[in-house]
């Protein structure tokens, strides 16, 4: 991504799609050049059983295309995001099963909205088809 000026522009937006899918895109504007640089990322889950789910991710861009260089720091930023969100989801789901109330309340981020969507629909989902 060669960016010029010394100030950019970050919008970052996701969007829940149904109970498979999470689209999250963001979008870089060099602010000297106004170029724009896109990113989308892709989620699909699929629940595998109670307490444990399928997870696929894809990334998708329009700059650094052939370059192996920028596809290898994305892959490498991504994967280390990702393996961080799953860790903690790991943790809070161990914690739910540990936890003997009956109400468990997660804490989120506003940027995290579409993906609990996501996993509240997952929930709805699997709480219908065990009653």
């Amino acid at each position: 991504m060669p960016l010029r000026g010394e100030k950019i522009d970050r919008v970052i937006t996701t969007t829940f799609k149904g109970p498979a899918l999470c689209d999250g895109t963001m979008v870089i504007t060099d602010r000297l050049t106004k170029q724009a640089y896109t990113a989308q990322v892709l989620h699909f889950v699929t629940p595998e059983s109670e307490r444990s789910t399928l997870y696929w991710w894809f990334v998708l861009r329009d700059f650094g295309i052939g370059n192996p260089a920028t596809a290898e720091k994305m892959l490498d930023g991504f994967t280390s995001t990702f393996n961080e969100d799953k860790e903690a989801l790991e943790s809070i789901e161990a914690m739910k099963a540990r936890d003997y109330r009956s109400q468990f309340n997660e804490r989120s981020f506003l940027a995290d909205r579409a993906g609990m969507q996501m996993r509240f629909a997952i929930q709805k989902l699997s709480d219908a088809e065990s009653s």
